[in-house]
């Protein structure tokens, strides 16, 4: 018997979703991978330099003395980051600080009694040393007008989990504990890191909207950009300033009776 040309035609026109399909997903791996495959290749390559994260520890500890201890040794400031009291805050003066192998860095403290919050402003020279990861995996070196924002969970803060568990130290200067009070009982700190032609400032604040603001008003042109990790490591590990119970190196609470 013969058989219909017409079925034989439509026969052969039919076409294999499964071969379609699988066709289909080649072409979209292969344009995936053009894409991103030449920046996935960078993400082996280290780069020389000092991961941003270590200052951004190091800043987080210097904040932690600072509410812990008092601001009595502090120098007086030459009116640096005026910006900053434009927004309330007062100067308690400067701190200049001989780091081991990033040279000089120069601390500033600002407080805002009526608002019971504190600013620290941590700044370095040549911000390009620094580098970091991008959303990526690559690292990148900070370069001047670029900005990182971050927020750092209390849990995961040595002196800050500290005051979660063990509260205030009675030990801290009066006019301190109402305003670590309200950080133990708060959001997480807010950080926010510029790259400015001369170097590196980077704003520790008791959260993120006070981080921003002043960063806003150190640098306006500089806009955070969303999606940039700082960390290579970071805290818990820390920057060295805390001991191995978490509070700063030059702080020490008096040993509580455990029978409280």
């Amino acid at each position: 018997m013969a058989s219909d040309p017409a079925n034989t035609n439509r026969a052969k026109g039919r076409i294999s979703i499964p071969a379609a399909l699988g066709a289909l997903a080649l072409v979209a791996g292969a344009i995936v991978f053009g894409v991103l495959g030449p920046r996935m290749g960078q993400r082996g390559i280290r780069l020389g330099g000092t991961p941003l994260s270590e200052i951004r520890d190091l800043a987080i500890d210097l904040y932690g003395i600072r509410l812990l201890d008092d601001s009595s040794d502090l120098e007086a400031s030459a009116e640096e980051y005026s910006e900053i009291e434009a927004l309330g805050f007062v100067s308690e003066g400067t701190e200049i600080i001989q780091l081991d192998e990033l040279g000089i860095a120069s601390s500033h403290w600002f407080s805002n009694a009526e608002e019971e919050s504190s600013i620290l402003v941590l700044e370095l020279d040549d911000a390009s040393r620094f580098i970091y990861f991008d959303p990526l995996g690559r690292q990148r070196p900070l370069m001047p007008d670029e900005r990182v924002e971050e927020s750092i969970g209390l849990d995961s803060v040595g002196w800050a989990w500290n005051l979660m568990l063990r509260g205030v130290p009675p030990e801290v200067p009066p006019e301190k504990q109402s305003e670590l009070e309200k950080i133990r009982t708060g959001g997480p700190l807010g950080v926010a890191i510029l790259g400015l032609e001369g170097g590196v400032v980077v704003v520790v604040a008791p959260d993120q909207e006070q981080a921003a603001e002043a960063a806003d008003a150190i640098a306006p042109r500089i806009e955070a950009v969303e999606g940039r990790e700082v960390a290579m490591e970071g805290y818990p590990w820390g920057s060295g300033w805390s001991d191995e119970s978490g509070w700063p190196k030059r702080f020490r609470p008096t040993q509580r009776d455990s029978s409280c």
